[in-house]
């Protein structure tokens, strides 16, 4: 999967053990996706990732009903997020952001 490595800095290398972990690390790679320009859909993230619509759509889902890609907060013009640096600031948003792909959290009730 593109973005691998990022993925594994902010989910861990066992980032695939369950579903909910794998949902989150692929909500990472869905946005960094959309960060460097990919449109907010599931066909076209799946594209970019390399892998198939239905493995990305839990993970979509819960981003696109938490407003990731701007309904309510927009990825693209978050300065933590463009960061050149890991700072514990930008750590810590994008565990936030496998934690709403994962389901384990979310920006507001569904």
């Amino acid at each position: 999967m593109q973005y691998e490595e990022i993925v594994e800095k902010f989910c861990g290398r066992n980032w695939s053990n369950s579903p909910d972990e794998r949902n989150a690390g692929i909500g990472v790679a869905c946005v960094l996706a959309f960060i460097e320009g990919t449109e907010p859909k599931i066909e076209d993230i799946a594209k970019t990732l390399k892998m198939k619509e239905n493995d990305i759509e839990p993970a979509m889902n819960n981003l696109l009903a938490n407003g990731i890609f701007g309904k309510y907060f927009n990825a693209k013009k978050d300065p933590v997020l463009l960061g050149q640096k890991i700072t514990k600031e930008a750590e810590i948003a994008w565990c936030y952001i496998a934690g709403i792909a994962g389901g384990f959290t979310g920006l507001r009730e569904n």
